[in-house]
């Protein structure tokens, strides 16, 4: 499964970075074909539909759904997204290709885009959460985990939008990070019905 995540991201990144490199106007003697952005598009979404694809491989008809379906996005494909903006602007600058005589704009993309990532480091923690009868199921995308209701310690809010899973697993005690719904926030600070409904089933 690592692999496969790695060569859909690594595609989608290339993808991206060609699509940028056409709509870009490059301070070149020549201008990018528009076959290479076609090209791009082509990775873009085929990795993305190969990668969306493989991390929902497995269908859970007897499991609810707590946590947002859009948690590879987030967890993956945003931060994928500005780390090739980064590299691609990162060489407008160091090769001196970038459009126009004022480089100051791109060293404020170029900050912005390091920021958005550091905002997004919460995001590589996040889980998917389902809860099954009795069970609570927490995965990654590379591990899963079926702990019984009980074993569910807490569940809090952590920052603005995210909500953390306290489980105790017998060798102590883990943080699980995940982001419920976001058709569930009417209000920023009102509880959403799938986070009530986990917390009814572990006091139960």
């Amino acid at each position: 499964m690592k692999q496969r995540i790695i060569i859909s991201l690594t595609f989608f990144a290339i993808g991206f970075i060609f699509i940028l490199t056409v709509l870009v106007p490059l301070r070149l003697n020549f201008k990018m074909p528009y076959v290479i952005g076609i090209i791009g598009i082509i990775l873009l979404l085929t990795a993305f539909i190969y990668g969306i694809i493989i991390l929902y491989a497995e269908k859970r008809n007897e499991s609810k759904l707590i946590s947002s379906r859009l948690t590879p996005l987030y967890k993956f494909y945003f931060p994928v997204t500005f780390i090739a903006c980064l590299l691609f602007n990162t060489l407008l600058i160091l090769l001196d290709i970038y459009p126009g005589n004022d480089v100051s704009i791109f060293i404020v993309l170029e900050i912005m885009f390091v920021i958005w990532l550091v905002l997004f480091i919460p995001c590589l923690k996040l889980q998917l959460v389902y809860i099954a009868n009795n069970k609570i199921i927490t995965t990654n995308f590379l591990n899963e985990y079926v702990l019984h209701k009980t074993n569910v310690k807490s569940v809090k809010r952590y920052f603005l939008f995210f909500y953390r899973l306290n489980l105790d697993k017998g060798t102590g005690l883990q943080s699980i990070i995940f982001l419920p719904r976001l058709t569930e926030f009417s209000m920023l600070f009102v509880t959403p019905k799938s986070i009530k409904e986990l917390k009814s089933q572990i006091n139960h």
